[in-house]
């Protein structure tokens, strides 16, 4: 489960340690969309050829966590929660 650090209200969103100035972080493949939650801390991938959303943490440089998604959603997030629109299944998930 991912889990906002907050201070007084406010998502922390602190600068990550990178090995270098200029970093490149591999992907699992070409991103088709992409929508900001959590404050800006996480940034919501989805990707051309994959099922999956992947949670990107701006705080980690990293990717945190997969969702499957089927092969269609649409998403949107906000502060604290994600939903995700399954066109296959016709069914809507909120993520907390």
């Amino acid at each position: 489960a991912l889990t906002l650090a907050r201070e007084a209200g406010a998502v922390l969103v602190v600068p990550p340690k990178l090995p270098a100035e200029l970093t490149r972080i591999p992907l699992p493949g070409a991103v088709r969309d992409v929508v900001v939650g959590g404050g800006g801390r996480f940034l919501i991938l989805q990707f051309e050829n994959l099922r999956n959303l992947a949670i990107f943490d701006v705080n980690e440089a990293r990717i945190v966590h997969y969702l499957d998604a089927g092969a269609r959603p649409r998403f949107a997030a906000c502060l604290d929660k994600l939903l995700v629109y399954d066109n296959d299944t016709r069914t809507l998930s909120r993520f907390d």
